[in-house]
């Protein structure tokens, strides 16, 4: 699995090729891509799925390889929210679809009045004015293959605001 985003491409290398030049034949998904990008396929940008290779030397010698290539999801954050007064604010961070297994996230959340956590769904308790802004957290995490993937999302929470009050002159 590679980082939603990156750029990935697949080379079609040979050890002990037989003599001569190949033609090459890339299939996604078992469809033929054209034009034929020889050697090299640059896959286009979040495409997972399988894709192979045949090389064609000629007089009945081919050789075939296939690979599944996955992106990861970019994850989400909650939405901006109102909070009540003295109630409990929820955040969470979430991946749609889920990270598969092996992949793990790590989370670094920091807010107002000093707020830290490195949970995923961290809660605020017995929330008030001095909790109220701008919550922010990088989410990273190791794919199966190339670079580390890190993400920074954030969210709003405003303290609602008390009902309004009507006085009728006399």
């Amino acid at each position: 699995f590679y980082c939603s985003g990156t750029s990935v491409t697949l080379n079609a290398t040979v050890n002990n090729a037989p003599v001569g030049n190949p033609t090459y034949t890339w299939t996604y998904s078992g469809n033929t891509i054209s034009p034929n990008p020889g050697s090299s396929y640059t896959i286009p940008a979040n495409q997972s799925g399988t894709y192979a290779v045949t090389l064609d030397y000629g007089g009945g010698c081919t050789l075939t390889d296939d690979v599944l290539v996955g992106f990861l999801p970019i994850p989400t954050i909650t939405s901006s929210q109102c909070i009540t007064s003295g109630s409990t604010a929820n955040l969470s961070v979430n991946f749609n679809p889920a990270l598969p297994s092996g992949v793990s996230a790590t989370y670094f959340w920091t807010g107002p009045n000093s707020f830290t956590s490195s949970s995923a769904n961290p809660t605020i308790s017995s929330f008030n004015a001095s909790k109220a802004g701008t919550y922010n957290v990088t989410v990273s995490f190791n794919p199966t293959s190339g670079p580390p993937c890190e993400y920074t999302l954030s969210t709003i929470l405003n303290l609602t605001p008390t009902t309004p009050s009507f006085s009728i002159p006399a």
